[in-house]
């Protein structure tokens, strides 16, 4: 029977439900005698019954979990049984789990996944001075308190490593979550604490990556990964990431357990010779609803079925007959009261620090998160910003605040066909009519443009601000910076290359030609490159010219649209279709994708008019959006997908909040209007719309001035 807010429970008075799965249903609860919040994992009583192997590793997760009381280890206050009613009783955690926050960021910074990655192996290195080898760490069961500090969770599928198993499994059967199993683990056989490491490193790959070390269509083939593929060297897909970082990583997770780390604590002790400096989350990153993640409240197996499919995991799952380890355990270490006392001295300095920082700075804070800003409706010529930042070795102007409200303008000779911004700076990257490469920025200078040795037919820049990419003809140019020097030339397409995309982090490179073809660089700086299907499959991705390509949904997947209306979202680690969708309205112009507007809205632009898609809907269906009688040319969607622009023959600009909320339109070209964008980056984290006209004008406005926020 399920519990209601108010309701009583034991000592502990529910206060909401916060998870529910197939196993067992999670509330917070505050502990009346003690005055504390805690979270209660209750398994039904039905369900008790009816599985007596999901009862034993219930009581058996409460029991491994009650031995360890460490700070990177998320504790159990009480477990026992209540009318029939199993249940457990354990430290609340009102932070996201780390995969709740990769699904909200996709890849962390690599400073932020090496400072939970310790956390973790901390707790798990006290784990197995304890004598127990976690066999399920994943993203799910790393937790995040909102003091920064990662927590370990789910000790339900923990074996003692000096106790036999074998009442509650059957032999040589598996056991975990796939895409963070050992290959030994994988094939059922022994386990120990190495084990663990190698799920840790593989932890590790995903945070940093974005995706999990190893994917494929089926649990059986990602088993077989793990066991058979080469460790993925993870600068294979970000030529940036540290080489330190990147040895530690492949060296936690080699496929012989003999040449992995042998203790947790070696683990740390790489870790620590890692010099990358101190990061932390943002604020906004350690809280969350607690009515939206489970957090600390999830049952591993819960979680593993969901990942391997209930029916799947039913047949596969069962701990496996281990034999004692031969190596020695090393002994547990004293973590006596002055080395409490130390720790808790240290949280409340931190805590005073921030007070201070949020009372002296309450007004800039208050006025950021507000969006306020200073009214002008004054379009002035462009002026230098107050300061600068260094993109490559060379100082470029910084984007500028848009609390001024000001407006640039630049007026070229010739059509405006295409604008790229260079992140994090009022740098804009625009091509003309006649293929001519134009390098600007928001004080009105022309910077030096790099020979190209031909027209331009299309230009990107990384996220980062750090490389520029253009196509001439059929090769495609790489320069560092804003053009500053030469990186490399590839020249791999058979057509002219129509559109361009880097990835969130810059280290690879999409690229769609005029053939169909579109080709993924893994390793943009070396050249490496494939096809998104082999040639043996398909001779080109696309029937037609390709209009756009695109990274979407935090880099899992790509997106490729064709003028004849072919929409194609591709798996780019498997080499896999996931997804077509054609368009039978009439020729696409363009389609893009905004993964965070309205939950992923998929825009298509045809014959002048605006088509929306719902991506996430149970049965999407194509919907026109209203234009009030203009004809669409191009679109973009802002930095942060809040916003869609779109660009008209008559020289007006749409502004949406969502695709059916009109938020403005406005007069801003004499003429067609045949490039729009949108700037990102920066301190400020400003968003200007950038638009350029077939008179050779481009202008660049704050959107604060459209939404109504800088009145």
């Amino acid at each position: 029977m399920a519990l209601q807010p108010g309701q009583m429970f034991r000592q502990y008075r529910v206060e909401a439900k916060i998870g529910q799965g197939g196993m067992g249903v999670v509330y917070k609860g505050l502990d009346l005698n003690l005055q504390r919040t805690a979270a209660l994992k209750i398994l039904p009583p039905a369900f008790a019954e009816q599985n007596a192997e999901a009862r034993e590793r219930f009581i058996r997760e409460a029991r491994s979990a009650a031995q360890l009381i460490h700070q990177n280890i998320v504790t159990v206050f009480e477990a026992g049984d209540e009318a029939g009613q199993f249940y457990i009783a354990m430290e609340f955690i009102s932070g996201p789990s780390v995969s709740s926050l990769m699904k909200k960021k996709g890849r962390l910074d690599t400073k932020v996944a090496l400072k939970i990655i310790r956390d973790a192996t901390s707790g798990i290195d006290f784990a197995h001075r304890m004598n127990l080898v976690h066999r399920d760490i994943k993203p799910d069961n790393i937790l995040l308190h909102p003091n920064g500090m990662a927590k370990v969770a789910d000790f339900g599928l923990a074996k003692s490593t000096n106790q036999d198993n074998t009442n509650l499994t059957g032999t040589g059967l598996i056991v975990g979550t796939p895409h963070y199993m050992a290959p030994e683990q994988c094939e059922g056989e022994e386990t120990d604490r190495r084990a663990d490491i190698y799920s840790l490193g593989a932890t590790l790959y995903a945070m940093i990556l974005g995706v999990p070390p190893y994917q494929a269509k089926s649990t059986m083939a990602i088993l077989h990964k793990h066991v058979y593929d080469p460790v993925p060297d993870p600068r294979d897909m970000d030529p940036d990431i540290p080489e330190d970082v990147a040895k530690v990583m492949m060296k936690a997770m080699a496929k012989n357990k003999e040449d992995r780390y042998q203790t947790a604590q070696k683990f740390l002790e790489a870790m620590d010779k890692i010099n990358l400096g101190e990061q932390t989350l943002a604020d906004e990153d350690q809280h969350r609803d607690p009515f939206q993640d489970i957090g600390s409240s999830t049952l591993a197996l819960q979680q593993a079925a969901l990942e391997m499919g209930v029916q799947e995991f039913t047949e596969n799952t069962a701990a496996i007959k281990y034999s004692k380890p031969g190596e020695e355990q090393a002994e547990v270490e004293d973590e006596g009261d002055t080395a409490t006392l130390l720790l808790m001295a240290l949280v409340v300095a931190a805590a005073a620090v921030m007070l201070i920082c949020a009372f002296v700075f309450r007004d800039n804070f208050q006025r950021i998160f507000n969006g306020e800003t200073k009214p002008t409706t004054t379009i002035q010529q462009a002026q230098a910003p107050a300061t600068t930042v260094k993109v490559s070795n060379t100082v470029l102007p910084e984007l500028p605040d848009p609390e001024s409200q000001q407006a640039y303008t630049k007026e070229l000779s010739k059509p405006v066909t295409n604008i790229r911004h260079l992140p994090g700076t009022s740098v804009v990257i625009i091509t003309d009519g006649e293929g001519g490469l134009h390098i600007w920025d928001f004080q009105g200078n022309d910077l030096d443009v790099p020979d190209t040795g031909g027209k331009v037919s299309a230009s990107t820049c990384s996220p980062k601000g750090d490389r520029i990419a253009v196509a001439v003809g059929k090769e495609v140019i790489l320069y560092e910076g804003a053009g500053q020097r030469l990186l490399k030339t590839l020249a791999d397409h058979t057509l002219p290359v129509t559109d361009m995309a880097f990835n969130p982090t810059g280290g690879l490179l999409l690229t769609g030609s005029a053939d169909g073809m579109v080709h993924l660089y893994r390793s943009i700086i070396s050249g490496r490159y494939q096809s998104l299907l082999p040639e043996e499959l398909s001779k080109a991705s696309h029937p037609a010219r390709i209009v756009n390509v695109q990274f979407t949904n935090n880099q899992r997947s790509i997106f490729s649209a064709s003028a004849d209306g072919t929409l194609c979202f591709w798996q780019p680690h498997t080499r896999s279709l996931e997804k077509t969708i054609l368009f039978p309205v009439g020729k696409v112009s363009q389609a893009i994708v905004g993964s965070n507007f309205d939950h992923s809205t998929l825009l298509i632009l045809s014959e002048g008019k605006a088509f929306f898609y719902d991506l996430n809907a149970d049965k999407p269906e194509m919907e026109e959006m209203e234009l009030d009688g203009t004809t669409a040319t191009t679109a973009a969607f802002s930095w942060k997908n809040q916003y869609l622009a779109i660009g008209t023959e008559e020289g007006k600009i749409h502004l949406f909040g969502g695709p059916k909320k009109k938020l403005a339109l406005q007069q801003k070209h004499g003429g067609p209007i045949l490039s729009i964008g949108c700037t990102g980056g920066g301190v400020t984290e400003s968003e200007y719309i950038i638009s350029g006209g077939a008179n050779g004008k481009v202008l660049v406005e704050p959107i604060s001035g459209w939404t109504g926020e800088g009145k």
